[in-house]
């Protein structure tokens, strides 16, 4: 499936672009986190789902009632191509390298960062194949938690590098 960020994928983007900083400045009180760090992590987990889901719901096209089935889940003939990157799979990666980098920041855990961003995309990849508004594939799922992987890595090279300028 094809990712576009369009003038329906901003729309959607707007709530979180409300929501985030407000969530965020709550949440800080809670956790020792900033509010900024909080609300970036939040804007960009709204981003992906605003892409992958709201910008299509917002089209009202050729949506609705779908089924539930997760054959594409176990087509052996998709799992043979998905590590061939494509755009389509470059862009899937792109897309989530943001929320993993943030996430990781946020939590300060790797692994969790990856678990939770494997199982939102595999939400994302079920709604979109139960409403119709995306295709559920493998490869795109591999591809989302390829981008939350390097994202993390991201992080926690960025994180290794200040406490090493730190000790200096």
């Amino acid at each position: 499936m094809t990712q576009t960020i369009d003038g329906y994928s901003l729309l959607a983007f707007l709530p979180f672009v409300v929501i985030a900083p407000a969530l965020g400045l709550v949440l800080s009180r809670r956790v020792e986190r900033p509010w900024w760090l909080l609300t970036f992590t939040i804007a960009s987990i709204g981003a992906i789902l605003a892409v992958t889901i709201g910008g299509r719901m917002l089209k009202l096209t050729d949506w609705g009632r779908s089924d539930l089935v997760l054959s594409w889940l176990f087509d052996g003939a998709t799992w043979r191509h998905v590590l061939e990157p494509d755009r389509t799979w470059a862009l899937n990666a792109l897309l989530f390298v943001p929320a993993g980098c943030l996430l990781t920041a946020t939590v300060r855990r790797a692994w969790i960062t990856v678990v939770f961003m494997t199982v939102f995309s595999f939400l994302i990849e079920v709604v979109q194949r139960a409403t119709r508004l995306g295709v559920a594939d493998v490869s795109d799922l591999v591809a989302n938690i390829v981008g939350a992987a390097v994202g993390s890595v991201i992080a926690i090279a960025t994180q290794l590098g200040s406490r090493s300028q730190a000790d200096r």
